[in-house]
């Protein structure tokens, strides 16, 4: 589940908020978790606020057998240029230590 937060048009320049939660990976416990990732996104950036134990992330954009884009970010650069898209579509990041994070992404 990700929180979502931007202006009525999206993809007018400004940039929007998500926050990416532990992806769930049992159907038996679906606890609410209090770690998350905060990441801010605009027209071909994206940036990210990692939890103090993180020390670098792997991005998928998009479905993971068919990625729109993937790549790293990390403790000292945590953003990227990323290509220009329009529309939603699903983030997934896995950090250093093997946590999984989703939510969407809204141009």
């Amino acid at each position: 589940m990700a929180i979502n937060s931007y202006s009525e048009t999206p993809n007018n320049g400004t940039e929007n908020t998500t926050l990416l939660k532990i992806k769930n990976t049992s159907s038996k416990h679906k606890s609410t978790s209090t770690i998350f990732i905060e990441c801010y996104y605009s027209i071909g950036h994206i940036r990210f606020t990692l939890p103090s134990n993180t020390e670098y992330l792997y991005i998928i954009i998009g479905d993971e057998a068919t990625p729109v884009w993937t790549g790293f970010v990390t403790r000292t650069t945590p953003e990227t240029d990323i290509p220009v898209l329009s529309g939603e579509y699903a983030i997934i990041c896995r950090t250093d230590g093997n946590q999984i994070f989703s939510g969407m992404l809204k141009f």
